[in-house]
């Protein structure tokens, strides 16, 4: 299992699979969001965030990856994707980053919301040491979670 995890393997894999595509043009509502991959001694781990607490916002306090919603000035989602990383974190994945693909995309509806919204995921593999990070309103916390203990179920929490 630990071969499967690491950043080659996966980038294989990515590179050999065909997600589904959805097409946004059927969706007022579009988001993207960046997971992101690095190697950390003999471990792959992926970058999530910690939204910051905020009334109102239904994703308040959430754990996530880096991402939002599509603007007029995208060119396509896994620019959203980029762009959403930058404001957010800090961290430029044009500069920084390697895009491996993307995942399935998703049809989903907010729990509060009514109205369906796509959501496109980006992988990513870091490529360089991580820059220092700057977060902006919207997140309180950048975590590093190992891929190996969320696979075996070691990462588990109740």
């Amino acid at each position: 299992m630990t071969a499967m995890l690491d950043l080659e393997s996966i980038a294989r894999r990515i590179s050999e699979s065909v997600p589904v595509v959805i097409d946004s043009s059927r969706f007022r509502r579009r988001a993207a969001v960046a997971a992101i991959l690095r190697c950390n001694q003999s471990d792959t781990e992926v970058l999530f965030i910690k939204r910051a607490q905020r009334p109102g916002d239904i994703f308040s306090a959430q754990m996530a990856f880096p991402g939002g919603h599509w603007e007029q000035g995208d060119p396509d989602l896994c620019a959203t994707a980029i762009r959403e990383t930058h404001e957010e974190i800090g961290l430029d994945l044009a500069q920084h980053g390697r895009l491996l693909g993307h995942l399935d995309f998703m049809d989903v509806t907010p729990v509060g919301r009514h109205e369906p919204m796509l959501i496109a995921p980006y992988l990513f593999a870091l490529q360089a040491d991580l820059p220092q990070l700057r977060f902006n309103h919207e997140v309180a916390a950048v975590h590093w979670g190992s891929l190996r203990s969320m696979v075996t179920g070691d990462a588990a929490t109740s």
